[in-house]
């Protein structure tokens, strides 16, 4: 099978060029193969030249998509009828820890949360798509420049969010403890091996063998 390569100095040649010199990943699936050709980004010329070139293209895109991207915020950030019983729980224990520790500034809370739930679980999901879709995460992505008019209205979708979850009543110790017990515990009964998280448990105590018996001598002479 023959191909037929461009040689003019032109956007479709680089195109080609890029994919000529880039690396294939290949996995197999049921004996089927499936490429991926992702570009290299060894110079600096090469990763402008790529951005002034995909940006104008960028941007359509995005206007394609900011209907279903507002949806996906509008659906991860409403707070339905019944609260998931764990985010709520949690933003409640983060609420009377600042109030035993006389933190009346709001800002602090609403970092608290957002580290929790927004940064340590969305965002991070959003910033790394190849957690969740077979695809290659871009090596210089443009999410702050691309949203920029966009991003002061999800933030105050955030902070409506924590304001309707405070909003709601609390959850008991006994509500939580009921909630693990029947929806959680049952749900993986028998998919959660004992021996096997022992075995993870001793791999991390070999990694850190040396702090851990530097802290526990620590704690001893105290």
């Amino acid at each position: 099978m023959s191909v037929n390569i461009k040689t003019a100095a032109s956007p479709e040649s680089f195109i080609i060029g890029s994919i000529r010199k880039s690396k294939p990943i290949v996995r197999t699936v049921s004996g089927s193969n499936f490429w991926h050709l992702m570009k290299q980004h060894n110079e600096d010329e090469e990763v402008k030249l790529a951005s002034d070139f995909f940006l104008p293209r960028l941007l359509n895109t995005k206007g394609t998509l900011q209907e279903y991207i507002d949806e996906f915020y509008s659906q991860i950030l409403h707070v339905p009828n019944d609260p998931p019983i764990i985010i709520k729980f949690l933003f409640d224990m983060l609420d009377s820890a600042a109030n035993r520790c006389n933190i009346t500034d709001p800002d602090v809370i609403h970092t608290w949360k957002c580290n929790s739930l927004m940064l340590r679980f969305w965002v991070n999901i959003i910033k790394n798509p190849e957690f969740v879709f077979d695809i290659h995460k871009p090596g210089s992505p443009s999410n702050k420049l691309l949203f920029a008019k966009e991003i002061p209205r999800y933030r105050k979708m955030v902070k409506e969010y924590f304001a309707e979850m405070k909003s709601r009543p609390a959850v008991s110790d006994q509500d939580l403890n009921s909630y693990l017990t029947q929806k959680i515990s049952q749900k993986y009964s028998g998919k959660i091996y004992q021996s096997t998280a022992l075995i993870e448990m001793f791999k991390f105590a070999k990694r850190y063998r040396q702090k851990c018996i530097f802290m526990a001598m620590d704690q001893f002479q105290k």
